[in-house]
């Protein structure tokens, strides 16, 4: 047999076993079968059934779980094949039938660039590309879970900080945002009387706010003032009356007081608002042992006053005119049951009224009645010539505080004088007493020629003085001031004192 015609045997024996092996297919088609009736065919990259399809890109493999889109596909970068199917530019042959411009062999073949898919089939992971899970707290992690397709939330770690809302900040617990509360026991107070300190919720930090200028402050136990948030000694004014700008023992009311028996009393001084400036003094109601010794049991108690003997002091608010030496401080007057200031400033005794003496504390000089109801010497220290004696002068039943008469050692009353000189008067010099026209009486028939007995003051106590005077009682005369007759001698008039 020739070369040519064992080629042609060769090559006819191929085609049949191409298109005659196997018999006829289940559409009609002889000799192939339906791509994927046995195990394999959907991944053997061979065209089993010969429709130009192959595997998963043949229709007859799309119940295949190989060809599920969820799985996937086969993957990878390319298919069954490249451009074509078994033979170049198609199918078995280029026209169809066994011979053509096709054939076995070709530009295609079972490998090439193509196939089913190019990067890799449909992946499960985008299953959940569109869901939203954002529930806008921040404290939950949110996550799509692909196998269902749902919306999973995990709580952060407690104490995770958060936005509480409003701008306040916040902690995460058990998966909800709460207050952070950073202001919680937080203390603000710097200890300055002049700044105002505020927590800021948003950083729990204190800030600090300077209070108005002129606002009242403690300086170190002295009234002061705030300037610029800081407090500054209160400017004090010093007047005829208050010389010098108290620093002790300062007090608002008689309860800041710390020594038993003091009252508060003004100093006569001023803060630069014009609030009186006031100081702790000493009561100077009469010396006692007991309470029976005082006006009565009911406004009084018997009880040492500082480190000094027990006095009768008033316990109770307000003051009667009998008993104003016990209720006022010295200087001062018992009218409509409140004690009124009628110290007068001055810088000697020749500065003060008849029946006055000049004292002084450490920031005051005034002028003040000799007269003052006493149990004891030791209740007239500074309420009369030195060497003060307690005595009943006008010989009323009732004590009052007297100079000595001139050097007897005895204090001065009335008995011992007469004549043109009836009665006992501060004498020209604040250390003695003496017989002359001003002085305590009962009546004007005790007084010299041309004077007359009036009660001047609203204890009771009635004093000689000229007659035709400008006033009648101590409360026809201005704070600070007194119905006296003058130091050279007089009819009653409103006194001040060194004051202009």
């Amino acid at each position: 047999m020739s070369r040519a015609n064992v080629a042609a045997v060769v090559f006819l024996g191929v085609a049949l076993s191409i298109i005659g092996c196997g018999g006829e297919s289940a559409d009609g088609r002889s000799g192939f079968r339906i791509e994927g009736t046995e195990p394999g065919d959907c991944e053997d990259n061979a065209d089993n059934d010969a429709d130009g399809l192959f595997d998963c890109a043949d229709p007859s493999c799309e119940a295949s779980p190989l060809c599920d889109p969820g799985a996937g596909g086969n993957s990878g970068t390319g298919g069954v094949s490249g451009t074509g199917g078994v033979s170049g530019t198609g199918g078995v042959s280029g026209t169809g039938g066994v011979s053509g411009t096709g054939g076995v062999s070709g530009t295609g073949g079972v490998s090439g660039t193509g196939g089913v898919s190019g990067t890799g089939g449909v992946g499960g992971s985008t299953l959940c590309a569109d869901v939203d899970c954002n529930d806008d707290n921040e404290c939950t992690v949110d996550a799509c879970d692909p196998a269902d397709v749902q919306c999973d939330y995990t709580d952060v770690a407690d104490g995770t900080t958060c936005d509480f809302g409003g701008g306040l900040p916040g902690v995460c617990a058990a998966g909800v945002c709460e207050d952070a509360m950073l202001c919680s026991g937080v203390d603000c107070d710097d200890g300055n009387d002049c700044t105002a300190g505020i927590c800021d919720p948003t950083d729990g930090a204190c800030g600090y706010m300077n209070l108005t200028d002129g606002t009242t402050c403690d300086f170190g136990g002295l009234p002061g003032v705030c300037t610029a948030g800081t407090c500054t000694t209160e400017p004090c004014v010093t007047n005829a009356l208050c010389h010098t700008c108290p620093d002790q023992i300062l007090c608002d009311t008689d309860n800041d007081c710390a020594f038993s028996g003091y009252v508060c009393v003004a100093s006569g001084c001023e803060t630069g608002q014009g609030a009186a400036i006031k100081q702790c003094q000493p009561s100077r109601g009469g010396s006692c042992t007991n309470v029976a010794e005082c006006p009565n049991s009911t406004d009084y108690e018997c009880i040492p006053v500082g480190p000094n003997s027990p006095r009768c002091v008033r316990v109770t608010p307000g003051c009667s005119p009998t008993t104003e030496t016990f209720d006022c401080p010295p200087g001062f007057s018992c009218e409509v049951g409140a004690c009124v200031d009628r110290r007068m400033p001055c810088d000697s005794y020749l500065d003060c009224p008849k029946s006055h003496v000049c004292t002084a504390t450490p920031s005051s000089r005034y002028c003040i009645r000799t007269h003052r109801t006493c149990n004891e010497d030791t209740d007239c220290g500074g309420f009369a010539a030195v060497g003060s004696f307690c005595a009943d002068v006008d010989n009323d039943g009732t004590k009052e505080c007297v100079g000595e008469l001139g050097a007897s050692g005895q204090g001065c009353v009335n008995a011992d004088c007469g004549g043109s000189a009836p009665v006992c008067e501060v004498g020209a010099a604040p250390t003695v007493a003496s017989c002359g026209d001003y002085g305590l009486c009962r009546n004007s028939g005790e007084c010299d020629a041309g004077f007359e007995c009036i009660g001047l003051w609203q204890d009771g106590r009635k004093e000689c003085v000229r007659i035709g005077g400008t006033c009648d009682q101590v409360m026809d005369c201005n704070p600070q001031q007194v119905c006296a007759a003058p130091r050279s001698g007089g009819p009653p008039s409103c006194q001040s004192g060194s004051a202009p």
